[in-house]
């Protein structure tokens, strides 16, 4: 069993993984996703057949607005690593959503997911800010890479322009599109 959450790290929130073994109900392993200035949060988490997983989550700081994120593991890495926190695609505005109890709501909605025909892509629906008070929504189909020369790519909305997103051990390998 896989799950993530969002804990406290020094002030700022961060992502939490566990993997918790289903006959001995004990955590295998477990990792924290944190970063001294921004503050990750409501992370989604899915593993593929393969027993590689990713994680998608928001990230936002006082100097950049919310945006979507992902990390992977691959079954090979030591446990409790994950590759570093990967940008899908940065917020462009600020949010101010009062609710009805006059909480400004931020978006609280992640997905990350096992793709039921191939069992090995995992895809991520990640939430970020589209437009002032306006909240988009990211798509992602993601899938292991081996360590590169940037070969990690993601194509865009059209589907006929690469984006070089450096070298990682996830990347899109689908596409990535905005909702």
């Amino acid at each position: 069993i896989w799950t993530p959450h969002t804990i406290d790290v020094d002030g700022g929130a961060a992502c939490r993984w566990y993997e918790v073994g289903v006959r001995s109900l004990s955590v295998l392993q477990w990792g924290t996703v944190s970063d001294s200035s921004l503050h990750y949060f409501f992370p989604g988490i899915a593993v593929n057949a393969a027993h590689d997983l990713v994680m998608g989550f928001s990230g936002s700081s006082p100097d950049q607005y919310v945006g979507a994120y992902y990390i992977g593991r691959s079954v090979l890495d030591p446990p409790g690593e994950m590759s570093p926190p990967q940008l899908l695609h940065a917020g462009v505005a600020s949010q101010n959503n009062i609710d009805q109890f006059g909480r400004n709501r931020s978006r609280d909605y992640s997905l990350t997911s096992l793709d039921p025909v191939d069992q090995f892509t995992l895809w991520t629906i990640q939430e970020y800010a589209h437009d002032v008070d306006i909240w988009g929504t990211w798509v992602a189909a993601l899938g292991p890479q081996v360590p590169c020369d940037n070969l990690a790519f993601c194509a865009d909305t059209d589907q006929d322009q690469i984006r070089d997103d450096g070298c990682v051990w996830w990347a899109c390998v689908g596409f990535c599109q905005d909702v």
